[in-house]
């Protein structure tokens, strides 16, 4: 029978042989298996864990990288002459969580929090995230700015906030999808009037959603239930193990993996799922290989569903499938890291956010902080993030151009920066995903 089950944002696809075609022949030693699952991200490797811990099914994952994890990617990044460290080419967060690991109540706490807690993954803990601006260290004209040493910023920051409450509030009689965040900051009585304003504005929304308040329909994106749900902080993930981030990826499929019922084909990217015959589901990769079975399982992300549906399922997708997944909307995130000689900046700070534009266009905001104690010591590393418009205009630049913008925004602030050992800019086209926002219209790509 025929079964095909979809959700969004992240759309997963259920597969088995429709009872209403010709049989496909399959060859004596081709094994077909009970259920292929197609993808070894967080999904994948948690479908497979469940059946293999639940079942005797034959179940086997193909994976189109050289590891597990999916968007959750580390990698390498530093010089001899500093050292090296591992970062996170995709996931790095965990937002909505409990300043505390409270075994008593798991099911009350963020899953991925749960994890965190049962596994150890180290972290900076980031009190606040965007349902918090108070605290802020805004650094403009080469100045640094913290609501205790202006009052003029910390006003400010009491009217994001109260604006914010207020847009929130909105939710509860808006139903229009086209009324944007900040037409409802608008209507509170908030708008941002300089760049200081736009620091602000940008933590409340730009820096969840990845899009700009006038791009961001209102109540797709609030009330944020992972902040309201589990709890208003984050979790900036920097784990030095194996597997960085990815590590209770790892932990979830262990058992499976030591008990020899784990297979799994990395370096396998599907490039086609027939499941138009009776007997079996064929996938084929990239490089000519077939796999067969009875069920399939499609753990992709959205982004890549998006952009290869209409080649990769024969048949093809269901058409309400198919128009759900074209209006997906993404958007623009990217992750620039330098690493220099020495710590230069106040180590003291977890994150500065930038608030002057340095005479171009667009903004480079927050600056994370790698070397502080609490996060990756020794690695004299910043973390840069750009999001919306600004981050796609960026992708367009070579890893110099990037480079050299980056640089120019710091010396602006901060005239005696040094020259950077190293550099790495992870861009929204090396790394095809889905980071699903609540667009008005515009859709991007991650």
């Amino acid at each position: 029978m025929h079964r095909l089950a979809c959700a969004l944002p992240l759309l997963g696809v259920f597969l088995g042989a429709p009872a209403c075609s010709g049989a496909e022949h399959v060859a004596v030693n081709e094994t077909v298996h009970d259920v292929l699952i197609l993808g070894a991200g967080l999904a994948g490797v948690s479908a497979a864990a469940y059946l293999l811990n639940n079942s005797d099914l034959d179940v086997m994952i193909l994976e189109a990288d050289s590891m597990i994890g999916g968007r959750v990617h580390p990698i390498k990044f530093g010089s001899d002459e500093v050292g090296h460290v591992t970062i996170e080419r995709g996931a790095n967060w965990i937002q909505g969580m409990s300043p505390t690991c409270d075994p008593r109540n798991p099911a009350r706490q963020n899953p991925m929090w749960n994890f965190q807690c049962e596994y150890g993954m180290k972290g900076m803990y980031v009190p606040g995230s965007e349902q918090e601006v108070r605290g802020l260290h805004v650094v403009f004209n080469g100045t640094l700015l913290t609501n205790t040493s202006d009052k003029h910023l910390a006003e400010r920051e009491d009217d994001t906030m109260r604006a914010y409450a207020c847009a929130e509030r909105l939710t509860e009689s808006i139903n229009d999808t086209t009324v944007s965040v900040q037409d409802a900051l608008n209507k509170c009585g908030w708008e941002a009037k300089d760049d200081i304003d736009d620091v602000l504005q940008w933590k409340v929304s730009d820096s969840d959603f990845a899009a700009a308040a006038s791009d961001s329909s209102l109540i797709l994106s609030l009330p944020d239930a992972s902040y309201t749900e589990f709890g208003p902080d984050d979790w900036l993930v920097v784990d030095q193990n194996e597997y960085g981030f990815s590590k209770f990826v790892h932990k979830i499929i262990e058992p499976a993996k030591a008990a020899g019922k784990l297979q799994l084909e990395l370096d396998t990217n599907v490039t086609e799922i027939d499941y138009s015959h009776t007997e079996t589901i064929k996938v084929v990769s990239a490089d000519g290989r077939q796999f067969h079975a009875k069920q399939v399982i499609v753990t992709f992300s959205a982004g890549v569903l998006r952009h290869h549906h209409r080649s990769m399922f024969k048949p093809s997708l269901d058409p309400i499938q198919s128009a759900a997944l074209e209006a997906v909307p993404m958007a623009n995130f990217t992750k620039i890291w330098l690493q220099f000689p020495k710590v230069w900046w106040p180590d003291e700070y977890k994150c500065v956010l930038l608030a002057d534009t340095c005479g171009q266009d667009g903004k480079i905001i927050p600056w994370h902080n790698l070397a502080h104690p609490s996060a990756i010591p020794g690695s004299n590393a910043l973390l840069a993030i750009v999001t919306g418009e600004y981050a796609g205009m960026l992708d367009r630049l070579s890893d110099s151009e990037l480079q050299s913008v980056a640089m120019e925004r710091l010396k602006c602030n901060y005239p005696e920066v040094p020259s950077i050992v190293v550099s790495f800019c992870f861009l929204a086209s090396d790394f095809l995903s889905c980071f699903h926002i609540g667009t008005l219209s515009r859709c991007g790509r991650l």
